[in-house]
């Protein structure tokens, strides 16, 4: 990509910087279907803070599945060609655990912290640089939860206690732009995104407007993302009223001709036999939206409609007219597509979506291991797994297994099932879903009663772990949510009750 400002290189990955954690996970290909326009504010916007070492702000806005977060994971690979820092938070609807957490920020400052320590050329002089710059306020960020203790030579320490008050927090709002100030550099601009920030919590929306004011900021580029479906939507975009250098960017569905290259290009085909009615049809269905298209068309081949004979692609088109109606929705296609799932692989992945939009794999076995042995599932084997059974050495009576001692090994296989599925993406941490609403219609598909159960053992573990206070709110949350049918005795409600004030 080139312009007439623009000094940017979009080749390789500068050597020495790590960050290969991408947005959307290992799997990620840097391919943009009509979004190249928006591409390239973001890429002028990035180069003002190269080359003039500015501070820039974006904001992008786009109905569900309109594909925000693949136009700034794009992005984020010409910042990382470009020797910037790229750091992200997310936000998630009903995760509101406190006023106090602003857990995205937080996410993102640790994130960030990982990135400068192992960058190639930081050294002892960096660090004293930035201890000196953060001061003592940086003591609140540590206390708040970010992993920045290894520039300020102190222990962690999480208290949201200690940020409560005006005074606190008003110091709280300046150690997170000091910390931006000096983590962000000409040799390395850093990239800050906040995705969702339909769902962000109060504090978190306070902490922005101070640092969207900010005029000493420099090398920085600050890009937040919300869902234009969602009530809160003039709210969010009031944040940007009065903010100098900040590039409006409004996503509109996907024109037919971009949405057919995206639809020929996922099959690996420059063309189809009856494309223009496969294509047309997904395009009404789906009305342009990127995500929404591309679920349809993976039903489509999930049901046989769409197959391949003797090396070529071939659409069933009466099949498909017969079948699937233009008034089916996009909720009860990817329903039906869950449902077809090897029943393992659906559990697996129900628990999942209680932990978090994003979960390690660890924790993951360690719950669903927990919650096996509490309901003594005794699951149906399905032909289409049978195949797993014999790579675990699963010892079968009859058409039965019992997966309640999953090794990491096997997780591992139903993990990859899923990412190969669509239903989930790697990332370096751990696996995440690869849109909110798959993670949503996994919780809709679990009974109350099972949901809730699960809830209580989350939040039993969470309540246990020894990071003690660091967890205290999810698991509250947890708690609460389980405690109606599940939390009777009066010492199970005095203790919830102790949580909820530790909370």
């Amino acid at each position: 990509m080139t312009h007439s400002t623009t000094s940017l290189t979009v080749s390789s990955v500068t050597d020495g910087i790590y960050q290969d954690e991408f947005l959307f996970g290992e799997s990620y290909v840097a391919k943009l279907y009509g979004r190249q326009d928006e591409l390239e504010v973001l890429t002028k916007a990035y180069d003002l803070v190269q080359q003039k070492n500015s501070y820039q702000k974006a904001f992008i806005s786009g109905h569900s599945g309109s594909g925000k977060t693949f136009l700034v994971s794009a992005f984020q690979k010409i910042v990382l060609q470009n020797n910037g820092f790229f750091c992200s938070g997310k936000h998630f609807q009903n995760s509101r655990l406190g006023q106090d957490l602003y857990p995205a920020l937080i996410s993102a400052f640790s994130d960030l912290c990982d990135i400068v320590l192992q960058s190639a050329d930081f050294d002892e002089k960096r660090r004293c640089e930035i201890r000196d710059n953060i001061g003592k306020d940086g003591d609140l960020l540590v206390k708040a939860g970010a992993n920045i203790t290894p520039f300020l030579d102190v222990e962690p320490c999480f208290s949201s206690s200690s940020m409560k008050g005006k005074s606190s927090f008003a110091k709280f709002k300046v150690a997170c732009k000091k910390f931006l100030q000096v983590m962000s550099s000409r040799e390395h601009p850093v990239v800050l995104f906040i995705d969702d920030i339909q769902w962000m919590d109060t504090g978190t929306r306070q902490v922005l407007e101070f640092i969207l004011a900010a005029t000493e900021i420099e090398n920085f580029m600050l890009i937040l993302a919300h869902r234009a479906d969602n009530k809160s939507s003039l709210a969010n975009e009031g944040l940007f009223e009065h903010t100098v250098d900040c590039q409006l960017i409004k996503l509109g569905e996907l024109e037919f001709d971009a949405l057919k290259e995206m639809l020929l290009e996922d099959l690996s085909v420059t063309s189809l036999d009856d494309n223009d009615y496969l294509c047309n049809l997904i395009w009404r269905k789906t009305l342009g939206n990127p995500f929404h298209a591309k679920q349809f068309m993976a039903c489509i081949k999930d049901y046989g409609f769409l197959s391949k004979v003797g090396g070529k692609w071939v659409c069933d088109v009466d099949l498909i007219q017969e079948e699937m109606m233009i008034s089916d929705s996009l909720a009860d296609l990817l329903s039906t597509k869950v449902q077809r799932l090897d029943i393992h692989l659906q559990a697996i992945l129900q628990i999942a979506s209680l932990l978090g939009f994003r979960f390690l794999k660890e924790t993951l076995r360690k719950i669903a291991n927990d919650y096996f042995q509490l309901v003594s599932p005794t699951l149906c084997a399905p032909e289409t797994m049978n195949k797993y059974c014999d790579e675990r050495n699963i010892d079968e009576t009859g058409e039965h297994y019992n997966i309640s001692e999953l090794s990491s090994a096997e997780l591992q296989l139903f993990l990859d099932k899923a990412v190969e599925e669509g239903f989930l993406e790697k990332v370096r941490d751990g696996h995440q879903f690869s849109h909110d609403k798959l993670q949503s219609i996994f919780q809709e598909l679990m009974q109350n009663d099972a949901r809730e159960r699960l809830h209580l053992l989350i939040g039993q573990k969470l309540l246990s772990n020894q990071a003690g206070d660091l967890f205290i709110y999810q698991a509250a949350t947890h708690l609460n949510i389980a405690s109606e049918h599940h939390l009777q005795s009066k010492e199970e409600r005095l203790e919830l009750a102790r949580t909820n004030l530790r909370a």
